[in-house]
């Protein structure tokens, strides 16, 4: 059995932002970013970003394979976020022998990748809005992640084509908002990029504050078309 550890940071939705206090959107909203500002490197988080997805759609699924309630599978996951999946401490197979432990069920890998990632989907939205940014910025990635929804992501929807650089939480061992993985965005810039040069995009206002008590500049992300009114005015955007 997998012992659980502690979160030092956040988790796969919907629980991520476990053992954290939440800050107000109000206040992430308000990034102060002045027209005409000019950035080197523009980092997106991935989930609920680049590609939505609907964690209730997710687990529906793992209950109806196991005939597991609802409130089961939820209070599975919930102790599955405390295990390390997302910060690299177990692989894809110990997860899922927790999962199956946890729900008294026999999960395939085949089945669990289907209902894992079952409700991802590129939004189309946002692809135009990327690819001009691609035109003029260098674009990273920057996701708490896992290796499961790393691989569909990565082979099935092909969404990090966008990205020229690439952090995960799951290979970089730390998590949003912990200051470390936005470090990693100036340790493989160099002294090319300073922290004022980094413009990052994420839908939760926890990372969006943890990246601007890094020093760099944070957008919170909330619809695509607000999103792309936000970068006109700024001037990133035509």
């Amino acid at each position: 059995m997998v012992q659980e550890k502690s979160p030092s940071a956040a988790s796969f939705d919907p629980v991520d932002q476990t053992g954290r206090k939440k800050v107000r959107k109000r206040d992430a909203g308000n990034d102060c970013i002045q027209p005409g500002t000019q950035f080197k490197v523009i980092a997106f988080d991935i989930g609920q970003v680049i590609v939505p997805f609907d964690w209730a759609s997710v687990e529906a699924g793992f209950a109806g394979r196991t005939g597991s309630s609802l409130a089961e599978v939820s209070a599975a996951m919930k102790k599955l976020a405390k295990i390390g999946y997302e910060n690299g401490k177990v692989g894809t197979a110990e997860f899922l022998a927790e999962l199956n432990r946890l729900l008294k069920s026999d999960i395939t890998r085949e089945e669990f990748t289907f209902f894992w990632n079952v409700s991802f989907r590129e939004c189309r939205e946002m692809v135009p809005i990327v690819e001009e940014l691609a035109r003029s910025n260098r674009l990273f990635a920057l996701s708490n992640t896992n290796p499961e929804h790393y691989d569909y992501l990565n082979d099935v929807l092909n969404v990090y084509r966008h990205f020229e650089y690439r952090i995960f939480s799951h290979e970089v061992g730390v998590m949003k908002p912990e200051q470390g993985i936005y470090r990693e965005v100036i340790k493989y810039t160099g002294r090319a990029v300073r922290k004022r040069d980094v413009l990052f995009i994420d839908d939760k206002p926890d990372f969006v504050f943890g990246a601007r008590r890094y020093g760099f500049s944070a957008i919170q992300f909330t619809t695509p078309q607000s999103f792309a009114r936000r970068l006109k005015e700024i001037g990133l955007l035509s």
